[in-house]
């Protein structure tokens, strides 16, 4: 779509702007528009957008018209643009039965390094559960900003003020963890500080802190939302001074006073979680522990859940350690502590040919025998797959993450004395003794596990999932910090932070043109070669240009498109969901022949 370029057909009595939409572009959905009145100082005098319209109106005409009141008389120039709905397009899913959990937070949920655990966790330990999980965090979010986009992001709602009605009723989650509180406290500053002014006092800011997650939780009850309240991790407190050629730490400082703050904010959500009757996890207290488990091991360890540069944000690796935490914590919270422990747990009775338990699990057609077992086996969940940050987390972290959340067990009573060889499917698990298979063997983390095998290619799904989701949270972000909860003015403030109100988007526009050509022009001919192996990435780093489908004074150019990014959301929200659904496939549960045999003496 594109707006009509011929401004001074716009105005009408100095006080409105009438728009003409042409569709340009194969988009289907809604759409917005904007517009700004300047004076003739090229003030901005004058602004305002409209609701929802639909893209259907196409199939009767080619243009739409759009009138919005800009209520200043002195207008000399109008600039317009128009944008899609689907600017966050996790708004976009079908509505269907399935359960559908998100996970609200800063860039610590934003960047998915935890988020993305306990969803590998959940689809495999359920995976006869339709759970569908989209990811709603935002870079520097905090308590007030998550209240701000509530409606509109994590309900996957469009508040129309003028009806006084919401434009979408898509699919609202069915459940929700919220983890916030490292903006809202100056994680970044001591908290032992003097305090200095107002806005700095701890008392204010913990008191804000907590009335906001107060208001958050009375919005996610009131909308009938199961919701988890997840306290903030620590801050991994240790400032590296020096470092030896290996990159190992040689001179730390330990940063005083920088995690009092999130301590405080941790006890107060866990007094609102009593007072509402919300689960809280304890985050804190449990990283605590773990970081200073580890660090008993490694004094001079610069950093356990982060990189050494930055003490906030959880690594792969970190986050992986805290998605673990939470699956533990939530099923124990729950009352589930078997069902966090347990993929399956298989008992027989070889001398009497029984089965003595089959948790989890479906076993039919034993035949049992002294030195031979055979049945057909049907788990009901797969194995958490062993990945770089499973390993690296019972390696180097010394975690007992197999035994506390993935055991799937093989215990056979009853046998006699020697070796057997376990096969499960066409894959051989390896050879036991009689007293091995009498204690019970874990095969979840085994690589010949045919459900491992399974496991490990719907977490590759699942992390690129993550990967293509974590752009469109750029866009979220985007959009909430200069859009959708401020007002039209701040939607032309959006097109360039710096100068928009005095040269808007065509400047915006000539600043990332001549920054991907400086970047990209291989050939020095002024043009990007799009065939350079990062311009699929890069495009993604400059987020502003992607928002737009016309601009009423710059339309002119054909490399517009092209410059701007522009993307078909829909179309890429489709591979997301095909990933959903690859990741699905592959976890549905197969049966397996189980087969122990007596090995020749």
């Amino acid at each position: 779509m594109e707006l009509d370029a011929e401004s001074e057909n716009f105005l009408q009595n100095g006080a409105a702007v009438k728009l003409t939409v042409h569709k340009v572009l194969e988009y289907k959905g809604n759409y917005m528009a904007l517009a700004a009145g300047y004076d003739h100082n090229g003030a901005l005098v004058g602004a305002a957008r409209s609701g929802l319209y639909s893209t259907d109106a196409f199939e009767q005409a080619d243009t739409q018209e759009i009138t919005l009141a800009l209520h200043a008389d002195n207008i000399e120039k109008v600039k317009a643009f128009v944008w899609a709905e689907d600017m966050t397009p996790l708004a976009e899913a079908e509505e269907s039965d399935e359960f559908v959990v998100a996970f609200v937070g800063d860039s610590i949920t934003h960047r998915q390094n935890y988020t993305r655990a306990i969803e590998t966790y959940y689809m495999t330990r359920y995976p006869n559960r339709n759970i569908s999980f989209i990811n709603k965090g935002i870079n520097g979010d905090n308590f007030a900003g998550a209240n701000n986009r509530f409606e509109w992001d994590i309900l996957n709602t469009e508040w129309d003020a003028l009806n006084g009605e919401f434009w979408s009723d898509n699919e609202k989650p069915d459940a929700m963890t919220v983890m916030l509180g490292m903006n809202d406290l100056g994680a970044w500053e001591s908290w032992t500080d003097p305090d200095v002014s107002s806005p700095n006092n701890k008392e204010f800011r913990l008191n804000y802190y907590l009335q906001n997650a107060e208001t958050f939780i009375k919005k996610a009850l009131a909308e009938d939302i199961e919701l988890t309240i997840i306290t903030p991790q620590p801050v991994d407190a240790y400032e590296v001074l020096e470092t030896d050629g290996a990159g190992n730490a040689t001179d730390i400082n330990v940063k005083a006073g920088r995690n009092e703050g999130l301590q405080l904010a941790s006890d107060g959500l866990k007094a609102l979680g009593e007072t509402y009757g919300v689960t809280v996890i304890d985050m804190f207290e449990e990283t605590v522990k773990f970081i200073e488990t580890v660090r008993e091991a490694n004094p001079t360890l610069a950093s356990v859940l982060t990189d050494r540069s930055d003490v906030v944000h959880p690594t792969y690796n970190g986050g992986f350690v805290m998605g673990c935490i939470y699956a533990k914590e939530a099923a124990e919270a729950a009352g589930n502590a078997e069902e966090a422990a347990y993929v399956s747990n298989v008992v027989i009775d070889a001398a009497q040919n029984t089965l003595e338990k089959a948790y989890n699990a479906s076993v039919t057609g034993l035949q049992a025998t002294p030195d031979s077992v055979s049945y057909t086996y049907l788990a009901n969940a797969f194995p958490m797959p062993v990945s770089d940050a499973y390993e690296h987390a019972e390696q180097e972290f010394g975690l007992s993450i197999t035994e506390d959340i993935n055991n799937e067990i093989i215990q056979v009573t009853g046998l006699e004395d020697g070796i057997y060889t376990v096969t499960v499917g066409e894959s051989e698990i390896g050879q036991y003794t009689a007293e091995a298979l009498s204690s019970g063997i874990n095969i979840a983390a085994l690589a010949e596990n045919p459900a491992q095998v399974k496991a490990k290619q719907a977490y590759e799904k699942i992390n690129e999932k993550a990967e293509r989701e974590l752009r469109y949270r750029y866009i979220a972000e985007v959009d909430s910090k200069y859009v959708r909860d401020q007002n039209a003015w701040g939607g032309i403030a959006m097109t360039d932070r710096t100068t928009a109100t005095q040269e808007g988007f065509q400047v915006f526009y000539e600043k990332v043109k001549a920054y991907y050509v400086d970047l990209y022009d291989t050939n020095d001919d002024g043009i990007v070669d799009e065939t350079d192996s990062t311009w699929g990435n890069y495009r993604w780093d400059l987020r502003l240009p992607h928002f737009y489908f016309g601009i009423a004074d710059y339309t002119s150019d054909p490399d517009y498109y092209q410059y701007a990014c522009k993307l078909d959301h829909a179309q890429t929200w489709s591979g997301l969901e095909a990933l959903k659904a690859e990741a699905r496939d592959l976890l549905t549960p197969q049966q397996y022949e189980v087969r122990i045999t007596k090995a020749a003496a």
